[in-house]
């Protein structure tokens, strides 16, 4: 029994131990399992780094070599004499085959990495080569044809090629192909190709080779091409290598549909094989379709790792057992104080709350008596006295002169105000912010509990530094008159302080915004209403400075430069012509520049210089709307008084936003139709000089006086094809017309239609039909017979 009377007379004792101990026991597991996380992480990642590092560096050799690559074959393809090899009709001269031989003196000897070069002859269907034969014959690359139809150009194809072409029996060798052509014919044959073949191996022997030089011998790197094939830098890979290969192919799979996009930068991701824990890190190389991969083993640095975990453990244990006594400690200490407590209230309380259950018990009951009384005594008296001191602090704000010194301190004794005689004033206005909101959206008995918190947080606030009171102005601010020593920048930047406290808890308290003027200091009670005054000028600054801000004198001394009001003026005007060519991006920065230099005005001239913008707009879209057949609509906020009723010029910056948004595209509209006209009056032109030799964009656009690449840009977005194009198709249907109605030879068809190359000319035509001029001839008198 009395084991259980002193538990039940120390409750609170065991409960704070408890407490005290689990805090103490949790903070130690997570510093624990944090500090194990952590370490486990770093070694991750400084593999991962040391890995990203080395592919990283591959990946840029990999794609400077498919950069020279693609450029070898783009010079080779437009090499005048390989073009005349490409398209020879005629028998392979000494000259032609030159046109191999300087290739390969060029080309393969300048160049290790470069194995061969095919040229490919449609019309003969022939491939002449650097590489064995000069007609060749690759049986691989025939069979790579069959099966692939349509080649991909300027990209690696990664492809088995003889290692004698003139015996396939002694075996195959891997090499890298890049492909270049125009066209394909009607049976899906390249008009004309040159086709570069790479050493594979090469490229892989540079890749072991940078492998080799910062890595552990144990790590590995593979290529995965866009044909999911994988490939092995250095030796072959043993069985084990491969299962290997093939866990890597299924992981990477299942990760690649999370993104559509591949990654630029290197990832990651872990696999275990035969007990062996791998880091495998990947990379796409660009513009190749390949996917680069480096795999290395970390079960070694992570052994590390579980020492270190296994150390922590009996740290962790350690440290508990010590807790446990400075937990029983702490919590003595801390319930000292709750004990005595309830030992003198006892001593005095009477009123039958002393056989309770526990202590807080009790105390909570001696609360509730004392409560009750002092609620029952205030709410007999307190209701005229508030109403008395509020008509008092209204008249102190409105008309302090007015009020004698007797009469203050007269009313600092019956109102319990919290002031004294002789120390000096601040006021501080506090505006509510979207106040129309405010009203439309909450009922009466809402907008009252919002003020009154307003006023009993900040009041709050403030009294734990100043003497201070409030009242509620009926208006859209409430206001705080504080008394204190405010003769120095101290006090004043501790108002500040606790204002900006209150304004951030009744923001997330009450989703309610509210800006804060603070007056300088007045030098006693007289000259309260001055500085109330000034507390309102200032919140007029919250149009500059936004919601939420506090605004004081320095506050806006600092952000007005008292720039000349004609310079903002011309700011305006600089935007309106800006607007006037339909620039969007010229005209936002304009109005950027015109608002930031707005801002450094007073407000009076900064409102001025704003409605003069405004009207400037309006005058402006209403000019533009005289010369248009369709009108350009005006944003409805330009007509509307509410646009000057915004609280902030942030919001007016909005509203200017959309205005010229749609001016503009309505500006745009008009000259949308003009480049219209213009490209039809090119059409026009084509049509009446196709016939002149050497006619192009050069004569088209002297003769509408503005510069070739603007009328081929407004051509091409216009007709959806390039100046050059159109005079092709006009004269090729020009041709058709001649080939159709007249009796005169190609030739002189050709000529007619001003093309003086036949080669260039029977090139398109075939193009364009997918016949010869006579083969075209043909179809139709068959068709016609």
């Amino acid at each position: 029994m009395p084991f259980k009377r002193m538990m039940k007379s120390n409750k609170y004792l065991v409960r704070i131990s408890l407490w005290v101990t689990s805090v103490i026991v949790l903070s130690i597991l997570i510093l624990s399992s944090i500090v194990y996380y952590n370490v486990q992480q770093k070694v991750l990642h400084n593999e991962y780094k040391n890995s990203q590092k080395l592919i990283n560096q591959t990946k840029f050799n990999m794609e400077y070599l498919d950069e020279m690559s693609r450029n070898l074959t783009m010079s080779i393809y437009y090499n005048n004499d390989v073009r005349a090899l490409m398209y020879l009709n005629d028998d392979e001269t000494y000259d032609y085959m030159n046109a191999v031989n300087e290739l390969n003196s060029s080309v393969i000897r300048n160049n290790p990495f470069v194995h061969s070069v095919y040229i490919y002859n449609n019309n003969k269907n022939r491939y002449y080569s650097t590489y064995g034969e000069f007609f060749h014959h690759d049986a691989e690359w025939d069979k790579l044809l069959a099966a692939q139809k349509k080649l991909p150009v300027l990209k690696p194809i990664i492809r088995v090629m003889s290692l004698d072409p003139t015996d396939h029996k002694k075996g195959t060798q891997l090499v890298i192909s890049y492909v270049m052509y125009d066209m394909l014919d009607d049976q899906g044959n390249m008009d004309g190709a040159v086709v570069i073949n790479l050493k594979l191996d090469w490229l892989m022997n540079n890749i072991q080779a940078i492998n080799t030089e910062d890595s552990n011998p144990n790590d590995q790197l593979y290529i995965l091409d866009d044909k999911n094939h994988f490939i092995q830098a250095g030796s072959t890979a043993s069985e084990e290598g491969l299962n290997l290969q093939n866990q890597i192919k299924s992981t990477y799979a299942a990760l690649k549909p999370a993104s559509v996009s591949m990654p630029k930068n290197s990832n990651f991701f872990t696999i275990k094989q035969q007990g062996t824990k791998y880091l495998v890190t990947y990379i796409p190389v660009e513009k190749t379709g390949w996917v680069l991969f480096k795999t290395v083993p970390y079960d070694e640095a992570y052994g590390y790792v579980h020492n270190l975990g296994t150390s922590i453990i009996v740290i962790t244990i350690v440290v508990l057992l010590a807790a446990l006594v400075v937990s029983l400690s702490i919590s003595r200490g801390l319930y000292k104080p709750i004990k005595n407590l309830v030992a003198q209230t006892r001593s005095h309380n009477n009123s039958g709350t002393s056989d309770v259950s526990d202590e807080f018990a009790f105390l909570h009951g001696v609360y509730q008596d004392a409560a009750a009384q002092l609620n029952k005594f205030k709410s007999e008296t307190n209701s005229n006295m508030q109403i008395m001191k509020a008509y008092f602090l209204r008249k102190l704000l409105l008309d302090s002169d007015s009020v004698s010194s007797g009469e203050f301190k007269q009313a600092i004794e019956e109102y319990a105000l919290a002031f004294t005689f002789e120390q000096s004033f601040a006021v501080a206005v506090l505006k509510i912010d979207d106040y129309k909101s405010f009203i439309e959206n909450r009922s009466m008995e809402e907008r009252e509990v919002l003020r009154f918190a307003v006023c009993n947080i900040t009041t709050e606030l403030i009294g734990q530094r100043y003497n201070v009171e409030s009242v509620d102005m009926k208006r859209d601010h409430v206001v705080m008159i504080v008394s204190g020593d405010f003769t120095t920048d101290a006090a004043m930047d501790g108002l500040q302080y606790v204002i900006n406290e209150a304004q951030v808890f009744v923001k997330s308290s009450y989703k309610l915004s509210i800006t804060a003027a603070i007056s300088g200091h007045a030098t006693d009670y007289s000259k309260v209403a001055k500085a109330y005054m000034q507390a309102i000028d200032l919140s007029s600054y919250r149009y500059t400075h936004g919601q939420m801000s506090i605004l004081t004198s320095d506050v806006i001394v600092s952000g007005v430069n008292l720039i000349p009001i004609e310079d903002v003026m011309q700011a305006g005007n600089q935007f309106i012509e800006t607007m006037k060519r339909g620039d969007l991006a010229g005209t936002e920065e304009k109005l950027a520049v015109l608002f930031q230099l707005a801002r450094k005005l007073e407000h009076s001239d900064m409102m001025l210089a704003l409605m003069y913008t405004v009207n400037r707009v309006k005058n402006t879209i209403f000019e533009i709307n005289h010369s248009r057949l369709k009108p350009v609509n005006v944003n409805a906020m330009l007509l509307n008084r509410e646009l000057f009723e915004l609280e902030t010029m942030d919001e007016l910056y909005l509203k200017f936003i959309e205005v010229i948004h749609e001016a503009i595209e309505g500006i745009n509209d008009g000259r949308d139709k003009q480049e219209s006209m213009t490209a039809e009056t090119i059409k026009d032109i084509i049509e009446a000089n196709y016939a002149n030799v050497g006619f192009g964009g050069a004569e088209i656009a002297a003769m509408l006086r503005i510069s070739q690449v603007k009328a081929g840009k407004l051509f091409k977005e216009q007709m959806g094809m390039s100046i050059l194009e159109f005079i092709n198709h006009v004269r090729l249907s020009k041709s058709v017309e001649w080939l159709e109605n007249s009796r005169l030879s190609i030739s002189e068809i050709i000529r007619k239609v001003g093309i003086e190359n036949e080669s260039y000319f029977y090139k398109i035509f075939k193009l364009k039909y997918g016949s010869t001029p006579r083969e075209y001839i043909a179809k139709r008198a068959q068709k016609q017979f």
